[in-house]
């Protein structure tokens, strides 16, 4: 028995410096292992701090482009008002222009109306023009013939000069 004890003991004796040496090996794997861990880590952090710093600038982009797009939708909406102003002063110059064209052929038609009138107008005082300087050669023509026959007593001249030779 004291054989097995003692074989016992080398072999617990072997088994223990075996464990101590796996034990070893163990830590030092861990060790390696947990320096390996700790250099992943700061690769980790170094490419999340990156990454912020990526995620930062892309962010700060986004705005740049967010505040351009609003530029640009205001203009939109600045050139829909300017293109819907030119169609209604568009349609009021057309509305316009069909009324005073309406206007220009009213006035038109009372310019030609007002010619006929006073072509009329004209003509009828042609024709009493000429029924004046009718009459006004009838009248000469009297007057030479009055001058030309005797008086007669109860013509003007005649009364005119009894009066005149009653008088004296």
């Amino acid at each position: 028995m004291l054989v097995t004890k003692l074989e016992k003991a080398k072999l617990m004796s072997e088994a223990s410096s075996l464990t101590a040496n796996q034990m070893q090996d163990l830590f030092l794997k861990i060790s390696t292992l947990e320096s390996e861990n700790q250099d992943m880590q700061e690769k980790v952090q170094v490419t999340r701090e990156g990454n912020a710093d990526q995620i930062e600038a892309l962010e700060k982009e986004i705005a740049i482009r967010d505040q351009h797009v609003g530029s640009l939708e205001n203009q939109v909406i600045q050139l829909r008002e300017i293109v819907d102003e030119k169609e209604r002063l568009h349609m009021h110059f057309g509305e316009k222009q069909k009324l005073l064209e309406e206007q220009r052929a009213e006035i038109q038609a009372s310019l030609a109306m007002a010619e006929n009138t006073l072509i009329e107008a004209r003509k009828q005082y042609d024709l009493m023009l000429e029924g004046k300087l009718v009459l006004m050669k009838h009248l000469k023509e009297i007057s030479q013939w009055n001058d030309q026959v005797p008086f007669f007593p109860f013509s003007p001249h005649f009364i005119y000069g009894k009066f005149v030779s009653v008088g004296n």
